[in-house]
């Protein structure tokens, strides 16, 4: 399905530049495949290079969109994950600092918004494993907390509860 997203986004041509959603998706569909995908599939499909480029140009429209904040914060601790911190900072111009600044961005514009926090969360344990264990379920504990607007909200908590669940029960077994 992400694959078809950015089918359709490619097929769009010059219209995709009217639709910001039609935009954000394309970033997310590619930095979803980028999570899962080996590196050099990634690679191959110039991934790394798209996936800041276009949040780049959704951020220049609307620098405190917190879905795209959040996401490059996502992306940051996602290359991190697969590459390291070294070879993303010096390859690819990641960083633990810019994803924290990416996130604290995300927050200040929208701090009610369960997938930002899940994600946060993620993206702690991406970047530093165990040493932000308690950081990481009290983001999670946040976005259980949220009273969904909608149902992909719904959706989000729902998935977070998961996660803190998961993630309980790994704290429990320490």
């Amino acid at each position: 399905l992400l694959e078809e997203v950015i089918s359709y986004t490619d097929q769009a041509g010059p219209l995709l530049n009217a639709d910001p959603i039609a935009q954000f998706g394309r970033a997310y569909a590619k930095a979803r495949l980028a999570e899962e995908l080996p590196v050099p599939v990634v690679l191959k499909r110039g991934y790394t290079g798209e996936i800041p480029k276009e949040l780049d140009a959704i951020l220049a429209e609307r620098p405190n969109q917190p879905f795209a904040l959040a996401l490059y914060g996502g992306y940051q601790a996602g290359v991190i994950r697969k590459v390291g911190k070294l070879v993303g900072r010096m390859t690819y111009g990641v960083s633990a600092d810019q994803m924290e600044q990416y996130f604290a961005r995300s927050f200040r514009a929208s701090d009610d918004l369960p997938i930002g926090h899940y994600e946060y969360a993620n993206a702690l344990g991406y970047v530093y494993g165990d040493d932000q264990h308690e950081k990481a379920l009290e983001q999670l504990r946040k976005a259980v907390a949220i009273k969904p607007i909608n149902a992909m909200e719904a959706l989000e908590v729902a998935r977070a509860k998961q996660l803190l669940k998961t993630a309980e029960e790994q704290t429990a077994q320490r």
